[in-house]
């Protein structure tokens, strides 16, 4: 074989070796790359701070739903993260979070302003959810609603209170409306309740109603 053809071939053989080692070295960037998501995927998820306390600072009302806006979180949290509305050592309410800038978070709870008057602690990214509330006794709320219905051929008041069965109410409860003393004025029966809210039929003018607006349910005794 010629110097010229000697030479051809070991060209060509060159070539077939960087070749084989191109091939070699795009598989080996495509699972390193792979490798590596999974690694950005599992730094970030190990990046997500876990228990963080915060506080409800302001309560709007939007579409029948709170608006609540969280402020004292740490960075990490993002849009999605639950999180829950402490009561006591467990559970008013859940919620996610629909928008996160860093220093402030914002949510929606499926609860009044009212119910979140006494409770602006919260805990986003929690290790563990603990349970909702369970039924207790003298449950204080308001009236939120107020409206004349025909029940059997006789006009009743039916009244909308802002508790549900997630925070402890439950159908046939007994309860009564009273003024800010306390002294029952209408007693009644829980009708229907929902996971946010509850109905109730008293014998009371819508008048009558709106002098004695907050509720008593569960009562353990009654005031005299």
């Amino acid at each position: 074989m010629g110097d010229h053809q000697k030479e051809h071939s070991k060209s060509h053989e060159r070539e077939q070796a960087a070749s084989t080692d191109v091939k070699d070295l795009t598989k080996i960037s495509d699972d390193e790359a792979e490798n590596m998501d999974e690694q950005s995927r599992k730094e970030r998820s190990k990046k997500m701070p876990k228990d963080v306390h915060g506080r409800i600072v302001s309560v709007s009302v939007v579409d029948g739903k709170s608006k609540i806006l969280i402020a004292g979180l740490t960075e990490g949290l993002k849009p999605g993260t639950e999180g829950y509305v402490k009561n006591g050592n467990g559970m008013l309410a859940k919620f996610t979070i629909a928008i996160h800038d860093h220093r402030t978070s914002m949510a929606y709870v499926d609860l009044t302003p009212d119910m979140l008057h006494d409770h602006s602690e919260v805990v986003l990214n929690p290790t563990s959810m603990p349970k909702a509330s369970e039924r207790r006794s003298d449950i204080k709320t308001r009236v939120v609603g107020v409206s004349v219905v025909t029940v059997d051929q006789r006009q009743r008041t039916k009244i909308l209170l802002g508790i549900g069965t997630s925070h402890g109410a439950r159908d046939d409860m007994q309860g009564f409306l009273t003024d800010e003393s306390g002294k029952p004025f209408e007693h009644f029966e829980v009708t229907r309740a929902g996971s946010l809210s509850c109905e109730a039929l008293v014998d009371a003018t819508i008048d009558d109603v709106h002098r004695h607006t907050t509720v008593m349910l569960n009562p353990s005794r009654e005031k005299h």
